[in-house]
């Protein structure tokens, strides 16, 4: 799996979650998007949850930080990282 679509997968999670928080979430960017699901603790553990079970990961509780929630570019990187190495080709 290449980084845009972890990127649109992880993407189509944070665009349902946004709509529970904010329903005009569709204005914000990506990144806005992923720093919005911080502020409400229920739906960033759904978010991670769901990147979890979407890519058959297990996040480390050293990974789940504020930086998962810092921008899109970060997330794909950590979900990157627990992938095994023949779906990073």
């Amino acid at each position: 799996m290449d980084e845009n679509n972890i990127r649109a997968t992880v993407m189509r999670i944070a665009d349902g979650l946004v709509g529970n928080i904010l329903p005009d979430g569709g204005k914000l960017s990506d990144n806005e998007k992923i720093n919005i699901i911080l502020s409400e603790s229920l739906q960033a553990l759904i978010f991670v949850t769901c990147i979890e079970d979407e890519f058959n990961i297990q996040l480390e509780d050293e990974e789940l930080d504020i930086a998962l929630f810092q921008g899109i570019d970060i997330t794909v990187e950590k979900i990157t990282q627990q992938l095994p190495v023949k779906l990073h080709e």
